[in-house]
């Protein structure tokens, strides 16, 4: 097999790699979720810097109102002073 019939099998084998290492990292990601809205106020309240008020955001909880999952960010406007430093 000469080197240019190898380049597209090298592409191919380069993109299933990243495609795994994308998987795997997804896998063992940490899962985070509230249990009520309560607890997303007390995290927006603990919340020190940018990345944990994201973190916060993503978060979801059981809306038993709604019957359905809920992230915490819906509520952000609702519960926490945007304009605090």
């Amino acid at each position: 097999m000469r080197r240019r019939d190898a380049v597209p099998y090298g592409g191919a084998v380069a993109l299933l790699l990243a495609l795994a290492v994308l998987a795997a990292r997804l896998a063992l990601a940490p899962i985070h979720a509230a249990p009520n809205a309560e607890a997303c106020a007390r995290a927006y309240a603990t919340a020190r810097t940018h990345a944990d008020t994201v973190s916060t955001d993503l978060r979801s909880f059981a809306d038993s109102a709604a019957h359905r999952r809920r992230r915490c960010g819906d509520l952000r406007i609702a519960t926490v002073d945007l304009t605090r430093p």
